[in-house]
């Protein structure tokens, strides 16, 4: 919106602003109107006091006043600075409008104002005729009552009509001649600012000088009236200038633009107008060239501020060169100039614009030639004779200025100097140098048998004179100058040269710009730069003594010092390490990069580098890995290290005898079960055996134990749920193995554990053993296995921390899901088999955790691949059961009735907006507890509303998919394993399969596990055709061979764990293929968990075989995608 203090400012003085107030609040603005379609330029017409004034008025797009946009026809404006009453009630008006909304910058407004009556409603009641009489006739005097009642009740239109007719006179003072108008122009030279002056008037009449070229200019571009004199005002709509004006008056125009946008650039009080000064019009060099090059081959009329050309002088314009002729001439071996022509006229405004006058003709020069030949027409300009070439430019101006003037003017030259046409091609030479901190870089320019330094000094003798390629010559100088080169000159001792000295640019330059150079350039340098630019890799040496492993590190040429600072600068990002000789170490090698990695990866945690290091033997089989895949040929080992690996990789133990169990044949994947683990303790390490469910982890320990001839008992840790499942097959495959189960009273256990050491086995729950963790640490054992290690996947829980401390020499976990939810649940197993292995939790979070579950790191993924691979033994039942039947995954997809689906959405939208309220509080990481409730809930209305809901009277589409299965089983003699995490469901199914009289069985947590054995066996031998099973308590240790159908009927978070239930029928044993069939309500959260287990299995996938993309935890985005936020 308009300023209106801008306006107040804009005023000639006080009085005027006031007055423009006053024309504003008497509304004699008669009519207002935009002449574009942005609101930014203005016509209006305003009632004075005895005329009708035409303004314009200009805006930018800020509302800000143009002042040279602004005009008015009236006296005032012409004498005055400043704007006169008309113009301040026209801004007044438009900030009116503005404020009323009425207009806006840059919005359409094509006629906004005209009064607030068109002329025709305003004065319909006005008597034209009597008013016309009393203008210009007298009335009778029997009209003269009526006429003066007339003019009374309309005065206002009367004296707007008076003042139309007062146009008039204006109209008879223009001349508004058909004749054509012309302007011309003279320029005037001085030493400092040549300016134009102008003259208007009619063809081959007086002219008149136009006083200020600024209001003349502007009243051409708009088009309106402008008085030159008392006897001629030119109307621009209708006077025209004849053709040869309308150049000038484009280059007026020009020259305006160019101020205007300068203007705009330098804002404010700061700007002083160098254009305009009266009648003056001041021209900078590049618009000086304009002018000349408008009139080519046109007369134009000059006059100078010196008595020489006082008087106007007609001037052709011609392109080409001033007539002047050199002579260079060698005496006593100085180079003499002279020259011979008319002399130049002395300017400088016009030498620089390339423009030279000679006589009558003004000669415009190419901007190129007049590089070199400015200092040439200079001697001409002064007269001046045997001019002396100074010696220590004397070979520049023989090589590089002769040969770009000696063709284009006439340049004579001496008998011993010799110009040829045909050139040598150049051909560069650069020399690079490594000093202790900084690099010298020399530039040799060849020509043939010429050679130029980086200066142009000639370096060779001669007498002919070469062309320089400037082009090519400054594209390598440009190449330097990207790396902040600093230019010496030449001494006695050296020629010109660069110097390059920040570190980082001779580093880019050495790695980089060498290798750009060569393509343009012959590039020579000494052997420090050459062994600079060699590769660097370290050589690693590892031997075995006294169960430690000693590693030495070494790099060609390199102190242990200078290593230890090389690891420091790649380990806090740096692009490169300097030696102290001044040659670099490129740490963008991927080789030399990959051996940092490692080498990162050996060095305990918070432990500086050193190129000798003993860190502990089970990381052998890991340190060879990284040797042979990094370091290559430079990775040398001990004889002694050499044997261990192999007796490692080669499980040099007695083949299994399988007359050591009873009821059983191996199967050849676990007889090399066996005899890994019993490798793995011989040189007293651990392992995790891995195999998936149903592929007999137990059978294997078994078999192991039973071969061994042990020193003290095995510990066996297992869920309290599976005490006499491992009960029953030491039975079956080993009876002669004295078994003791430690279960009962806290008094029962104590009197138990005395006899310990009575038995080979000892066999107890995670929770048992926590509680009597004091009396297990009185007691050595020859094994621990933990059965379903995953129980200890949270490090910081009491249970984790008491079974880690059990005295065992040998430890074993046994688990098919060694990772269920993230990487730091297999730190925790790991952490028991062999402690210290992966670090601490901490160091495990910052070097494998964090940059493979959130930074996707594949070099992470690789080297804790190397770390595990030895001690995890992985087989899925694809690749070793054979000739077990299929299991065949489908997923039923089942509709949420119509009252289920308006409580779902009801319940969504409220979890929505928690959530929301969460992330934007930023507590979502404090939030879980919370998040995992709104969760739950959400799934239980997809189960069954019932189970949140007691009095909920309406059915579930789950529940009724359901039993339509069961229909279709029990009528086909499938025997059925229905899984659910929620007892609230499967109590529900159980009350209606009652309801139904289908026989079935139910088991969850609460079940002792003596009784869990024996009604899986029941339901292995006989017809009961659906076992309801909760998700945590049967989804492992049970067999249940006997059922052919497996339902799960809501998902669960880890895939793991459902593969384990799954698995209770698809095992050894089984005969039948297996249908597993999930239950998913479409469109709803369950949907969303079906993606997120694809992700974790994944994620387990990629640890274990190191292969695949990689994935992340739960995020801010999962937990947005599950709600749909």
């Amino acid at each position: 919106m308009l300023n209106y203090s801008d306006i107040k400012k804009f005023a000639s003085n006080k009085a005027v602003f006031s007055r423009g107030e006053d024309y504003f609040s008497s509304n004699r603005i008669i009519s207002l109107k935009s002449t574009d379609n942005f609101g930014l330029n203005w016509e209006g017409r305003v009632i004075g006091n005895d005329s009708v004034y035409d303004v314009t008025v200009g805006l930018d797009k800020n509302s800000n006043i143009i002042d040279y946009r602004c005009h008015c026809n009236c006296t005032a404006f012409k004498q005055f600075s400043g704007a006169c009453k008309h113009i301040i009630a026209v801004l007044i008006k438009l900030r009116d409008l503005q404020e009323k909304n009425s207009i806006l910058p840059e919005q359409e407004n094509n006629f906004i104002f005209q009064d607030t009556e068109t002329e025709a409603e305003k004065y319909k009641d006005v008597d034209i005729e009597n008013m016309l009489d009393d203008l210009f006739h007298e009335k009778a005097k029997n009209t003269e009552k009526k006429a003066n009642k007339t003019r009374s009740d309309n005065s206002s239109g009367i004296r707007a009509v008076e003042l139309l007719m007062d146009d008039y006179k204006t109209l008879e003072k223009s001349n508004y001649n058909k004749e054509l108008l012309e302007l011309s122009f003279e320029l005037i030279l001085t030493k400092l600012d040549p300016y134009l002056e102008y003259k208007v008037g009619y063809l081959n009449k007086h002219k008149y000088v136009v006083k200020d070229i600024n209001f003349f200019t502007t009243a051409l571009r708009r088009n309106s009236i402008f008085e030159l004199g008392k006897n001629l005002t030119c109307d621009f709509k209708k006077d025209q200038f004849d053709e040869k004006s309308k150049k000038i008056i484009d280059f007026l125009f020009y020259c305006a633009d160019k101020e205007r946008n300068l203007k705009n650039i330098v804002k404010g009080n700061f700007y002083n107008s160098y254009l305009y000064n009266g009648k003056k019009q001041f021209l900078l060099p590049e618009d000086l060239r304009r002018l000349f090059e408008l009139y080519e081959n046109e007369i134009i009329y000059v006059k100078t501020d010196t008595a020489s050309y006082a008087k106007s002088k007609a001037i052709i314009v011609k392109n080409g060169l001033p007539k002047v002729d050199f002579y260079l001439s060698r005496e006593n071996d100085q180079l003499i100039l002279n020259t011979d022509g008319e002399q130049i006229w002395d300017f400088d405004t016009l030498a620089n614009s390339g423009i030279y006058i000679q006589e009558d003709t003004a000669y415009l020069t190419d901007e190129k030639d007049n590089k070199f030949l400015r200092p040439l027409f200079k001697i001409n300009q002064l007269n001046l004779t045997n001019f002396k070439i100074p010696k220590n430019n004397e070979d520049i101006f023989i090589n590089n200025v002769i040969p770009n003037i000696v063709n284009k003017s006439n340049f004579y030259l001496p008998k011993s100097l010799v110009y040829e046409e045909n050139h040598s091609e150049l051909e560069t030479k650069i020399y690079i140098e490594t000093h202790a901190q900084h690099l010298t870089v020399r530039i040799h320019f060849c020509y043939g048998d010429t050679v130029f330094s980086l200066d142009g000094t000639p370096l060779t003798n001669g007498d002919k004179i070469q062309k320089i390629d400037h082009s090519k010559e400054n594209k390598i100088i440009e190449f330097f100058h990207r790396y902040r080169v600093n230019y010496e000159d030449k001494s006695e001792n050296t020629e010109a040269r660069f110097i390059m000295n920040i570190e980082q640019d001779i580093y880019d330059f050495l790695f980089r710009g060498i290798d750009e150079l060569k393509e343009i350039a012959a590039v020579y340098t000494d052997k420090k730069i050459e062994s600079s630019r060699n590769k660097k890799n370290f050589a690693m040496n590892v031997s075995l003594e006294d169960d430690y492993l000693n590693i030495n590190f070494e790099i060609e040429d390199m102190t242990p010092e200078e290593m230890e600072d090389l690891y420091h600068s790649y380990r806090i990002k740096k692009q490169f390490y300097r030696l102290k000789n001044g040659s670099f170490v490129n740490f963008e090698d991927e080789k030399l990069k990959k051996q940092l990695d490692s080498i990162e990866k050996i060095f305990p945690e918070n432990s500086k580098f050193s190129s000798k290091l003993t860190i502990p033997q089970y990381k052998s089989f890991y340190i060879d890995l990284l040797g042979t895949e990094y370091f290559e040929d430079k990775y040398t080992k001990s004889e002694s290290l050499e044997n261990y690996i192999k007796k490692i990789k080669s499980l040099n133990v007695d083949k299994y005898d399988d007359s050591l169990l009873e009821n059983v044949k191996l199967r050849d994947y676990q007889r090399f079960g066996i005899q890994w683990m019993e490798s793995l303790s011989q040189i007293n390490l651990g392992g995790i055996l891995a195999d998936d469910m149903g592929l007999g982890k137990t059978l294997q320990v078994i078999a192991l134990l039973t071969k061994l001839e042990l020193s003290s008992p095995a510990l066996i840790i297992v869920p309290k749920t599976l005490l006499y499942n491992w009960e029953e097959e030491f039975k079956k495959f080993s009876p002669n193995l004295k078994l003791l189960i430690v279960e009962g009273s806290i008094s029962t256990r104590k009197k138990l554990l005395k006899k310990t050491e009575n038995y080979d086995i000892i066999i107890t729950s995670y929770s048992l053993f926590r509680s009597d963790i004091d009396i297990y640490e009185k007691y050595t054992f020859s094994f621990c296995f933990l059965d379903e290690a995953q129980h200890i996947k949270n490090p910081g829980i009491n249970l984790t921390k008491a079974i880690k401390s059990v005295n065992a020499k040998h430890r074993f976990a046994l688990t098919g899901t060694p990772i269920e939810n993230n990487l730091s649940e297999l730190w925790s197993i790991f952490d028991f088999i062999m402690p210290g292995y992966l670090g601490s939790h901490g160091y495990f979070s910052k070097n494998f955790m964090t940059p493979i579950m959130k930074q996707n790191d594949k070099s992470a993924l690789e080297a804790l691949s190397f770390h595990i691979k030895p001690f995890i033994l992985r087989r899925i039942k694809k690749d070793v059961l054979l000739e077990l039947p299929p299991k065949i995954e489908t997923t039923q997809l089942c509709e949420l009735d119509t009252d289920q689906k308006r409580l779902y959405q009801s319940q969504l939208e409220v979890a929505k907006k928690e959530i929301e309220n969460e992330i934007k509080n930023e507590k979502l990481s404090r939030s879980q507890i919370k998040i995992f409730s709104l969760l739950t809930r959400l799934r239980q209305i997809c189960c069954h509303p019932k189970l949140f809901i007691d009095n909920y009277a309406h059915s579930s589409g789950k529940f009724e998919t359901l039993f339509e299965l069961f229909d279709d089983l029990i009528s086909g003699n499938h025997k059925t394993l229905v899984f659910s995490q929620f007892t609230t469901m499967l109590k529900l199914i159980s009350g209606e399969l009652k309801k139904k009289g289908i026989e079935h069985f139910y088991l969850d947590g609460s079940m002792k596990a003596r009784d869990r054995l024996e009604l899986v066996n029941s339901f292995n031998a006989g017809n009961t055709p659906i076992f309801l099973i909760s998700l945590k308590a049967g989804g492992t240790g049970l067999n249940l061979t006997g059922s052919d159908t497996v339902i799960h009927v809501d998902p669960w978070w880890n895939p793991s764990v459902e593969n384990q239930a799954s698995d209770r029928s698809h095992r050894i044993g089984q005969k039948n293929s297996v249908q597993v069939i999930k239950l998913i309500t479409k469109g709803t959260i369950e949907e969303k968990i079906m993606k997120l287990q694809n992700k974790k299995k994944k994620l387990i996938d990629n640890v274990l075989t190191s292969e695949g993309s990689l994935i992340n935890t739960l995020s801010e985005e999962d937990i947005r995608n599950l709600f749909d936020i």
